[in-house]
């Protein structure tokens, strides 16, 4: 027989996930008096608590205010670039995102479980948000590192002698590109 739904449900909900989180604070100080007062290594916490070395060093960085805690359990990719930012910035950009720069020039305001890695990469510093100056910088930076360069406009890239065409650099052409060369051709 089914248990009747009701809002207390959720509440307890709420209430054991609130406990959890609670623990793995607690958890969290212990071990960083551990390693601080009595100069225990985290893998002899891990092994001796029975958790796994990584579990034993993201409780630590809780016990330290280094992390916020709905980091612990998130797995998407910005959950990984913002333990590198302090706290008060990883509580910011979990409240409000970021500004992404985008190929057009513009920004986009994006919450950090929307971000791609890429776009985690394009924003994210070892310790900051880059702003969109930076982030046009690191652009640039990434396709020259990438040996890529911009294709030229099209507007440049050609010219019309004596019914030919001459394309002297690559080039992407629209078909209103086409079109327009082709009306220029029989002219």
């Amino acid at each position: 027989m089914k248990k009747e739904i009701t809002e207390t449900i959720y509440a307890e909900i709420a209430a054991f996930v609130t406990k959890g989180i609670d623990s793995w604070l607690e958890a969290g100080k212990l071990i960083k008096d551990l390693v601080d007062d009595h100069g225990i290594s985290q893998e002899e916490i891990a092994e001796r608590a029975g958790l796994p070395p990584v579990v034993v060093g993201k409780l630590e960085m809780l016990g330290r205010e280094r992390i916020m805690p709905q980091l612990l359990l998130a797995t998407y990719p910005a959950a990984t670039f913002l333990p590198r930012l302090d706290c008060s910035l990883q509580k910011a950009v979990l409240a409000n995102g970021v500004d992404v720069l985008l190929e057009n020039g513009e920004t986009l305001r994006i919450s950090a479980p929307n971000l791609t890695r890429l776009q985690c990469q394009q924003v994210f510093d070892r310790d900051g948000v880059r702003t969109p100056a930076a982030q046009k910088a690191w652009i640039e930076s990434e396709a020259l590192r990438l040996g890529l360069s911009r294709v030229p406009e099209v507007s440049t890239t050609y010219q019309i002698r004596k019914g030919k065409v001459f394309i002297p650099a690559p080039c992407h052409l629209t078909q209103k590109d086409l079109v327009r060369m082709l009306g220029e051709l029989s002219a």
